[in-house]
């Protein structure tokens, strides 16, 4: 069990660093989507990946491991 000052220090962390996002779905109109996310073990990393490699594919962010040119020209 976690002591009194521990869950405090993290919800003080929690509210310094994290930020939550809340997403609504219809049960109807969006059943594949939440069918597929049930099966996910990771939910909020799956989400932020979509969203990184959308963002690199715009190129509003680096990529974090470009690929070198091996290629001698």
């Amino acid at each position: 069990m976690v002591s009194e000052a521990k869950r405090k220090a993290n919800a003080k962390s929690d509210k310094k660093n994290s930020k939550v996002i809340t997403i609504k779905f219809s049960k109807n109109k969006d059943k594949e989507i939440l069918d597929y996310l049930d099966n996910l073990d990771n939910k909020a990393g799956y989400i932020k990946k979509l969203i990184e490699d959308d963002l690199k594919s715009k190129e509003v962010i680096k990529k974090r491991n470009p690929q070198k040119n091996t290629r001698n020209t």
